[in-house]
């Protein structure tokens, strides 16, 4: 069962976003979030990505 939600590519190959998405708040409740990385997950959360329940950007 997957963990969260999914994002279909151009082959049919998914990626697992909510492992990478805690990761990358973890990072930043830290501190350690690169600038880069941290404007990534704000275009993908419309940018109120550090509040409890971002809501995901449409593609």
């Amino acid at each position: 069962m997957p963990l969260g939600p999914r994002v279909d590519h151009c082959r049919r190959r998914t990626v697992e976003i909510c492992p990478w998405f805690a990761k990358a708040r973890t990072k930043h409740r830290a501190g350690q979030l690169e600038p880069e990385h941290e404007r990534l997950v704000a275009a993908l959360f419309n940018v109120h990505w550090t509040s409890e329940d971002p809501a995901p950007a449409f593609v």
